[in-house]
């Protein structure tokens, strides 16, 4: 183990790990495993938040809960001990990272805003009134819009009191 501090050549970095360890209690994503894996570098982390969405346990690398420093060393063991096996991982981990590129992701939000979009018009369409045509109406569709359950990944809109004051 090396800690090398701030740096800029995190990529660098990367390819020449053998494992990438993320022992975050909480994460909304893991961007960072995403980055490890898509070079080639399997992760062990905790399931916590959105992890687990990108690290596969058993397949890109394992996952243990917040806190498991014995399990997480059990796992990154395993791997280390195992050449055929790391090298499975790391194969494994580089084909789940291509699943979360911008020619596959990008569609996927497109395909929510479009819904969104439409959300809204047929609000206005079963409210009898014009698109944006006033403020107070759309502060109206945004929270109804952001309200909506069924979409896919989740629109966040921040709605600041001023702007639907006084509309």
């Amino acid at each position: 183990v090396k800690f090398l501090g701030k740096t800029t050549e995190v990529r660098r970095l990367l390819c020449m790990s053998d494992l990438f360890l993320l022992t975050s209690e909480n994460e909304s994503f893991g961007l960072v495993a995403l980055e490890a894996m898509a070079a080639k570098v399997p992760v062990i982390s905790t399931n916590a938040g959105g992890i687990p969405e990108v690290n596969v346990h058993g397949v890109t690398g394992y996952l243990a809960s917040p806190g498991a420093i014995e399990e997480m060393a059990t796992y990154s063991l395993s791997l280390l001990q195992d050449d055929e096996k790391l090298a499975q991982f790391k194969q494994q981990a580089f084909e789940h990272a291509k699943k979360f590129s911008i020619e596959k992701i990008v569609p996927m939000y497109e395909a929510a805003y479009e819904k969104a979009l439409m959300a809204i018009w047929y609000s206005c369409l079963r409210h009898d009134f014009m698109l944006f045509s006033s403020r107070k109406k759309l502060c109206a569709i945004f929270l109804c819009l952001a309200e909506n359950k069924d979409i896919y990944p989740p629109i966040r809109f921040v709605l600041y009191p001023s702007f639907c004051k006084n509309s």
